[in-house]
């Protein structure tokens, strides 16, 4: 009568664990309780850029993997975790990739071998950053705001990435010898 009721449970799309998963439950570790644990040593120690990142990542493995805990993981997981960011959220192949990335930082930092193979990475076609013409740049500042013409010029002629200009101060620059 058991085995009916758990086989009926199944058919209706329950997770159902069984008694012996039940007896082991106490020494396995939940997945939420990881991701939450893991979420907060990179809040402390990443910059926030890079812990957003991995919360989006390890929300999405999350939303895909309906299992509780972590030792249950298994390869299929993962590679439904990547079909799941493709159909689901129409992720680009480097967006699939920059998340699978994510997910299997946070296993290993949880201690679980390594489940997939370079096979089953998902992969992408790295592509030439494009560069703009000097007219198609002029082009593109006529239409910008006040804000975003005053910035887009301050990073053409800095120089700096997106983060150096996050954290430029005016102590950081010097306008008499044009120099940092």
């Amino acid at each position: 009568m058991r085995k009916e009721a758990e086989l009926r449970a199944i058919a209706q799309g329950l997770n159902v664990t069984s008694d012996e998963d039940r007896v082991g439950d106490a020494a396995k570790r939940s997945i939420a309780l990881a991701v939450a644990e893991f979420l907060q040593e990179v809040q402390l120690t990443k910059d926030p850029k890079t812990y957003r990142g991995y919360d989006v990542a390890l929300s999405y493995f999350r939303e895909s993997c309906p299992k509780v805990h972590l030792e249950s993981i298994d390869r299929k997981d993962l590679l439904k975790f990547t079909a799941f960011l493709k159909k689901e959220k129409k992720q680009s192949p480097r967006s699939v990739h920059n998340k699978f990335a994510c997910s299997q930082t946070f296993l290993a930092a949880n201690g679980l071998p390594k489940l997939v193979s370079r096979t089953d990475r998902p992969k992408f076609v790295k592509q030439e950053v494009e560069i703009y013409e000097h007219g198609e740049l002029e082009s593109l500042l006529k239409v910008c705001s006040r804000y975003h013409l005053t910035l887009d010029k301050f990073l053409l002629m800095t120089g700096l990435r997106e983060q150096e200009a996050m954290y430029c101060v005016r102590n950081d620059v010097n306008l008499v010898s044009r120099a940092e």
